[in-house]
């Protein structure tokens, strides 16, 4: 059963996302997917913002991890994917599209094309260099904008992605960002969330369905 319900503001007609089992109400709600590295398992994340608070110039809504899985195994990952995608009406799914591990879910795509079911869209992580070195800081600068001072980002009490996130130091920020699987995907969704503004409107898989799943 989908964790949400897709509604509409009758006054503004701004679609918008009422948990079910909380009653919360989110105006924008993304994954995203790291694929495994060595030993570190992959990760799939969907975060939500909060909707309702008013636009205000440097005050940026509550945003909170909605649902974290992680494993090694890439077609479990992918499988898990498409799963949340759809469970939750994620707008997008950000993961590197350089990384040749995407056919898998071009896969996905060509199987939910053939049920008729929405397909996911993926858009690549701020920023993306094409290889993920020596933005990490970039990453945790936007991080820190959400968890110091005013807390706007609640990870929930099992966020592995927050703890891997909280283990790095300074000798990794040089590093690649996939090598931190978890971190990797927390940090692209709330960069997502902070700086893109439209809903998944870069590199998207065209096709029949829009984001409300219609045909």
């Amino acid at each position: 059963m989908p964790y949400i319900r897709i509604l509409r503001d009758a006054m503004t007609r701004e679609t918008f996302f009422l948990e079910n089992r909380t009653g919360r109400q989110f105006s924008r709600i993304v994954a995203a997917l790291a694929w495994p590295h060595g030993m570190a398992r992959g990760c799939v994340i969907v975060l939500g913002e909060i909707r309702g608070r008013p636009a205000v110039l440097n005050v940026r809504n509550h945003v909170h991890v909605l649902s974290e899985y992680r494993s090694g195994d890439v077609a479990d990952l992918v499988d898990m994917a498409v799963r949340l995608y759809d469970d939750w009406s994620a707008s997008c799914v950000i993961t590197p599209g350089d990384d040749r591990r995407v056919v898998f879910l071009d896969a996905a795509n060509d199987d939910l094309r053939r049920e008729r079911r929405r397909r996911i869209r993926m858009t690549d992580p701020q920023a993306w260099n094409g290889s993920g070195e020596r933005i990490l800081p970039f990453y945790l600068g936007l991080l820190q904008q959400r968890i110091v001072g005013e807390k706007t980002l609640f990870f929930g009490p099992d966020c592995t992605a927050a703890s891997e996130t909280q283990r790095l130091g300074s000798e990794d920020v040089d590093r690649r960002m996939t090598d931190y699987p978890g971190a990797a995907a927390l940090l692209w969704a709330v960069a997502e969330m902070g700086l893109n503004q439209r809903r998944g409107e870069a590199r998207e898989h065209p096709g029949p369905a829009d984001r409300l799943g219609g045909y």
